[in-house]
């Protein structure tokens, strides 16, 4: 009996043991700090897509824990419409990172709100959680950003083998559901590849363009590109094909006697096969007596390396007239020319004198030749019987002879005459008898 009191009186003692260990343990648990954790920036938002961080180090303030703190994500909410997880990645370090993408890195319904709970826990049981709000603003379509590589230069030099054009699409925001190359202008048509459909966040360079069997000309092409918005996007690009360089020479014929109707030819040499904008152009002094028809200019045909030209004068005034022939190769701005001056004027009719007799009377002291006047260009020599010189004169029409040989009065006798057309070179020749 007296042990089974004693085993009672034990049992009542570990209770009250039990039950002061208990309030003394709830006393203790009341006075420590309750852990808590908050974010610096409890919500965020941004234009979709757009990356979001959350570095412990900087954006969470942690407080009632001991030693290390264990932070975990979780997502709790996401927009209607979002198929499969919410892509959210957590290193090491705890670092928190959405970009709006989901597990397999395909783009969602990536505008709306996403809610992410953060856990914070410690070895001894410290446990405190918050909310991260991230809003992902709907973003406004733009068009396709499209771009085309310039031209190591704006001028290609036939023959043109291997040249390379590259173009660039990028859409950060929709995919591009159609692109292609097209032709504006040029003298032959250019193949062009296909583009295929480009994803979100994805380029397509070096879209490769045959520029093999050209012709000289300018061309101008574009690429454009329309995504599932319905936006295009355009980037043109002009380059001239350009011939080898020409070594151009113009000449004109000489035009001798010209009697009306006068033919004046001229030839453009040096003219590169592969060049089909060389111009030429007869144009006429502005100073000159009458003008004169012309043809219009004109190009030389392709493939030939030299051309003729020809032009006609006749029934114009009497007077001097100077034509041009201008060749120019309008590739490289590039120009030569040839003149000719042609004097049209009437036929050499003079009258010289039979008999000279300079005796100082007054009358036909200087030796006349009628209607010298009207030819300033006869030039003329006077020689006496023994073939000697005695006169000289560029111009008889400004210049008489006197008589008079090294000073002296020349002999009587008969003297013979040459008058020379200094422009064409005829000549006419006679006599007549000096007396005193």
């Amino acid at each position: 009996m007296n042990g089974v009191f004693r085993l009672y009186n034990i049992m009542n003692w570990l209770v009250v043991i039990f039950l002061l260990l208990t309030k003394v343990l709830s006393v203790e648990a009341s006075k420590r700090p309750t852990a808590t954790v908050t974010l610096r920036e409890p919500v965020r938002s941004g234009d979709a897509p757009r990356n979001h961080e959350v570095n412990p180090q900087n954006d969470i303030e942690a407080d009632g824990f001991s030693g290390n703190i264990t932070y975990q994500w979780t997502a709790i909410s996401k927009p209607d419409g979002i198929t499969g997880d919410v892509n959210i990645t957590r290193d090491f370090f705890g670092i928190f990172e959405f970009n709006g993408f989901n597990a397999l890195g395909t783009p969602q319904a990536i505008s709306g709100i996403y809610e992410f709970e953060l856990r914070a826990s410690d070895a001894n049981g410290n446990v405190a959680t918050t909310i991260l709000t991230i809003v992902q603003i709907p973003p406004v379509n733009s068009p396709p950003l499209v771009i085309i590589d310039p031209l190591p230069t704006p001028n290609l030099i036939l023959p043109v083998t291997n040249v390379l054009l590259e173009g660039t699409i990028e859409d950060p925001t929709n995919e591009i559901s159609t692109s292609a190359w097209s032709q504006v202008s040029g003298p032959t048509p250019i193949s062009f590849p296909t583009i295929g459909t480009i994803p979100i966040g994805i380029r397509s360079t070096e879209t490769d363009i045959n520029l093999n069997d050209l012709q000289p000309g300018t061309y101008e092409l574009t690429l454009s590109s329309t995504d599932d918005g319905g936006l295009t996007g355009t980037a043109s690009i002009t380059f001239n094909v350009l011939p080898p360089p020409s070594s151009l020479a113009v000449s004109i014929d000489p035009v001798m006697n010209p009697e009306s109707p006068v033919p004046i030819n001229g030839t453009i040499t040096g003219i590169n096969e592969l060049n089909d904008r060389i111009r030429y152009e007869w144009t006429q002094d502005p100073g000159n007596p009458a003008t004169i028809t012309l043809p219009e200019a004109a190009f030389v045909a392709l493939g030939n390396t030299e051309q003729a030209s020809s032009i006609e004068v006749a029934d114009v005034p009497f007077g001097s007239y100077t034509f041009t022939l201008t060749a120019t190769d309008e590739y490289y701005n590039v120009s030569e020319e040839a003149s000719i001056t042609i004097l049209f004027r009437p036929p050499v009719v003079i009258e010289p004198s039979k008999v000279f007799t300079p005796n100082g009377d007054g009358i036909n002291d200087e030796w006349v030749v009628e209607n010298v006047e009207d030819f300033p260009e006869l030039a003329v020599t006077i020689i006496n019987e023994r073939g000697a010189i005695v006169f000289e004169a560029q111009s008889y029409a400004t210049e008489r002879w006197n008589g008079l040989y090294n000073g002296q009065a020349a002999p009587e006798g008969a003297y013979y005459y040459v008058f020379t057309d200094t422009i064409d070179g005829t000549e006419v020749r006679g006599s007549f008898v000096l007396l005193r």
